[in-house]
């Protein structure tokens, strides 16, 4: 009997551990966007944080775009730390849809449109040279999501029931 509590304790612990992987849905496809001037661009695949210098946004690029895993709240959490309620409560119950890419565009703030996202979608928008280092934005009511600077972002979508 105890051998196979013990069975079914390792088992458990593996499926905990199991379904995060599932919860994160290719996030290596592309992102597309459907605004004139917006440029999207992928970052490097060998090393997409090589031009970050700080260290917590260097750490949470290369686990989303590498070969890791990271959520939106272990991203918050390294980028802001636990004080960042806001943002913690933004993307809470999220995972991410997308890869970090760079946006780029003639003049900030702009409103972006992206291909395939809905009312759900958020957009987690980081840059190291701004004061305010992330920032999460939720769609506008036409669809549209409101870039304040530039940077790199990856799109978050509500986390699939497992």
């Amino acid at each position: 009997m105890r051998k196979l509590i013990a069975v079914l304790c390792v088992v458990a612990m593996m499926l905990i551990m199991a379904v995060p992987a599932f919860a994160n849905p290719s996030v290596a496809n592309p992102v597309e966007t459907k605004t004139e001037g917006v440029v999207i661009s992928e970052l490097d695949k060998e090393d997409p944080a090589k031009d970050i210098e700080n260290e917590a946004i260097k750490g949470v690029v290369a686990a989303l775009n590498g070969e890791g895993y990271i959520t939106p709240t272990e991203v918050v959490l390294a980028v802001k730390g636990p004080e960042a309620t806001e943002e913690l409560e933004a993307v809470k119950d999220y995972s991410f849809s997308s890869q970090f890419n760079h946006i780029s565009a003639p003049e900030f703030p702009v409103d972006v449109e992206f291909e395939g996202t809905d009312e759900n979608t958020k957009i987690m928008l980081i840059n190291e040279k701004e004061e305010v280092l992330l920032v999460v934005i939720e769609a506008n009511e036409d669809g549209t999501f409101t870039f304040p600077f530039e940077g790199d972002f990856a799109l978050i979508d509500p986390t699939p029931e497992a």
